[in-house]
């Protein structure tokens, strides 16, 4: 069997660190409107199956035939202004070919989240895929069957080489995770082997899980259901749904069927106040994202501005696909003190 390696690579550049001290989903530049947006991630069956987690041209909000990519984002950090560098390519099919951002040569602590996926080259079939996130400073290695099913998971912690770390702790996250279907592919066993056992650190617990198509059609139906919900609707779906213990949350569309504001209540109970969130997406003419304003609302029952990106296309190519662009961060304090930094976008897109 011929394999081919590709790999991905992508930079949550502006979001990781301003949002770090809040434990919550961060939002994406991306249009939310694209496919497994973070407001409609996909079922965990379906995080089961290379089909539905293999990133396309449409996860960056390419049109055309898109062959590759270099991106370079210009902006100040502190008194230096820096440019970071990403070279992106695409199979004719669209599927992600390899994404390479060139923070990576000093990966741990870096932000920087990396992919390298590989396939079969008879069929563009996803064989393996190889993440590293370097705010989180862990690699994962997932491989898939000839049905595109998981089959296993590689988790590897990574751990500072000094006196800081004993030689008893090292690798004591690590584990594999098997992932044994039956023959229907509705029932999964996931079994645990870690490199080093303990009773001290927490482990995962085997497994079993069962799906059906009921349950698929049900997920599905709860996402159209939301995407058919009206403004109007809203206080309604707020007596009836922003009840007990549980996290509600409710997208707004426009017209056009894109997503204008994103609400997330959190009612669960606990010791301290609770946050809730809003999302609010603006966008131009040619239905590109414009603006993102995120608020949050605890222990203040109005919603307060958090961090906004307002985003200026100032470029376009022939086919539609933006060229240049500058992205404005609007840093909030409590509504009263703004911080403001800007970022310069620009690619050189080549097509098939």
């Amino acid at each position: 069997m011929k394999l081919l390696l590709y790999s991905f690579v992508a930079l949550m550049l502006i979001v990781n660190a301003a949002f770090a001290q809040l434990q919550f989903s961060l939002p994406n530049l991306a249009n939310p409107n694209l496919p497994n947006s973070f407001i409609f991630p996909n079922s965990l069956y379906q995080d089961l199956q290379s089909h539905y987690v293999v990133k396309t041209t449409g996860n960056f909000d390419l049109k055309g035939k898109v062959k590759a990519v270099k991106e370079t984002i210009e902006f100040t950090s502190g008194t230096q202004e820096q440019t970071r560098i990403a070279e992106y390519a695409f199979l004719e099919d669209n599927k992600l070919l390899f994404y390479v951002e060139d923070s990576l040569s000093i990966f741990m602590n870096s932000g920087a989240i990396s992919e390298q996926c590989i396939y079969d080259s008879s069929d563009n079939r996803l064989i393996q895929i190889v993440s590293m996130d370097g705010h989180l400073n862990r690699k994962t290695i997932q491989q898939f069957d000839k049905d595109g099913f998981l089959v296993r998971l590689d988790f590897q912690q990574f751990q500072r080489n000094d006196w800081t770390v004993k030689e008893y702790e090292r690798g004591i996250f690590d584990y594999q995770l098997v992932y044994d279907w039956n023959k229907r592919r509705d029932t999964v066993h996931a079994i645990y082997t870690y490199k080093r056992p303990s009773e001290t650190y927490q482990r995962f617990k085997n497994q079993t899980y069962t799906f059906s198509k009921e349950q698929e059609l049900r997920h599905q139906e709860q996402i159209d259901k939301l995407k058919n919900l009206e403004q109007s609707e809203m206080h309604v779906a707020d007596d009836h749904h922003l009840i007990g213990y549980l996290t509600y949350k409710l997208p707004i569309y426009d017209s056009n069927g894109n997503i204008l504001k994103y609400y997330i209540y959190d009612n669960t109970i606990k010791g301290s106040y609770n946050i809730h969130q809003l999302f609010e997406y603006e966008y131009n003419e040619k239905q590109a994202l414009t603006k993102v304003t995120f608020s949050t609302s605890g222990p203040h029952p109005d919603f307060e501005p958090y961090q906004s990106y307002t985003i200026t296309y100032l470029k376009y190519d022939e086919h539609g696909n933006w060229i240049e662009k500058k992205v404005t961060v609007m840093q909030h304090d409590n509504g009263m003190n703004t911080t403001e930094s800007t970022y310069i976008y620009k690619r050189v897109i080549a097509y098939f």
